[in-house]
């Protein structure tokens, strides 16, 4: 133990600005979190807003606290989400609408996320109601479901033409 203090244990009335600057370090180097999200922690953990003002704004100079980059991050490592999810789930951290729409331009349209998981669900036997289901409730839009389905069928019935 080592007389050092745990941060989980620690009364908010414990932790100092140093010590909230310390906890909110090591919080951010294990994983990313956006600004409102690590506003949240920072509140938790019993930090008065203008300290945590202070501590989110330092972060930021640092680099630390990026909520672009996250949104960049986020959208790209959930392709197989639709763009409502991402924007609900962004939005839902505190993303900012800019940030969103921007990161969701940087990642390949919905029609083209689509295309591998129907060409692959369709392989495997899986019904088509239950593959519009399926993308459906990972928000993608019913536009880009006909595309992708019709897209596919297109596929098929040129392939079929060479079989014969």
């Amino acid at each position: 133990w080592c007389g050092v203090l745990s941060m989980k244990k620690m009364s908010p009335a414990l932790m100092n600005n140093d010590t909230a600057r310390n906890w909110l370090f090591r919080l951010l180097m294990r994983r990313s979190y956006t600004c409102h999200e690590a506003a949240r922690r920072l509140k938790e953990r019993g930090v008065n807003e203008t300290e945590a003002a202070a501590l989110l704004s330092e972060a930021q100079e640092m680099g630390l606290l990026d909520d672009a980059a996250y949104a960049r991050l986020f959208a790209e490592s959930h392709g197989a989400w639709g763009n409502r999810r991402i924007d609900y789930e962004l939005g839902h951290r505190g993303v900012s609408d800019e940030d969103i729409q921007a990161a969701l331009e940087g990642i390949a349209s919905e029609d083209e996320r689509l295309l591998p998981f129907v060409a692959s669900w369709r392989e495997s036997g899986l019904e088509e109601r239950k593959i519009v289901a399926r993308f459906y409730r990972r928000g993608f839009s019913g536009r880009a479901i006909r595309a992708a389905c019709q897209h596919q069928d297109d596929d098929d019935l040129e392939e079929s033409d060479y079989d014969e």
